[in-house]
């Protein structure tokens, strides 16, 4: 990268900053999700897409430079997702039949031209008997960045699929794949109640 334009870089990372000290406080920092759920290989998967407002990716970016040079290395970026899916997968409390599960990121962060960022977890799906189990997905990351949230159909696969469905959600009319649930406030964590439904 040429000097000016490190210096424009940076000059442009200092303002946005210097514009918004009180980041968590801002309500351009509301982030939308989209959760996707569903069991394969013995395995529960999530797909967890945040969809980031540009003064956010802005906010990255200045992170994710941790030499100060301008430059955003490859090493400097794969460093940055790896920590922040770590940094994401601690802040999840998921219970499944009142058993504690944790999650753990499986793939490396996939980055889409709309801002968005699209992270992979897995947690073991404990022994469970045929019927309907509740299960409880909260997220610690919404106390300092809420906004609205919505869990995408993964689909109902066959009938000897397990399943895994959203509780107490409404429908979306112009994304029927989609199921809108409530935004969260800076105090609450946000909380996705579920069910495995394992056939018989």
């Amino acid at each position: 990268m040429p000097p000016h334009s490190k210096t424009l870089l940076t000059m442009l990372v200092a303002v946005v900053l210097a514009s918004f000290a009180t980041a968590h406080e801002s309500p351009v920092d509301h982030v939308e999700r989209e959760f996707r759920l569903w069991v394969a290989e013995g395995r529960l998967h999530l797909s967890y897409r945040l969809q980031l407002t540009e003064r956010a990716a802005l906010l990255q970016l200045h992170r994710m430079d941790t030499d100060a040079d301008g430059l955003i290395s490859a090493v400097e970026r794969d460093s940055f997702f790896v920590a922040e899916a770590g940094r994401l997968a601690r802040g999840f409390t998921l219970k499944l039949a009142g058993h504690a599960v944790a999650f753990a990121p499986t793939a490396p962060a996939r980055c889409d031209a709309r801002l968005g960022q699209t992270f992979r977890f897995q947690a073991p799906l404990i022994a469970l008997p045929p019927g309907r189990h509740a299960g409880r997905l909260a997220d610690a990351h919404a106390k300092a960045y809420p906004g609205p949230f919505r869990w995408v159909d993964a689909g109902a696969g066959g009938p000897r699929d397990i399943r895994v469905e959203p509780v107490a959600t409404t429908s979306d009319d112009q994304r029927p794949a989609w199921l809108a649930v409530k935004p969260t406030a800076h105090s609450d964590s946000l909380a996705l109640n579920f069910v495995v439904v394992i056939p018989p």
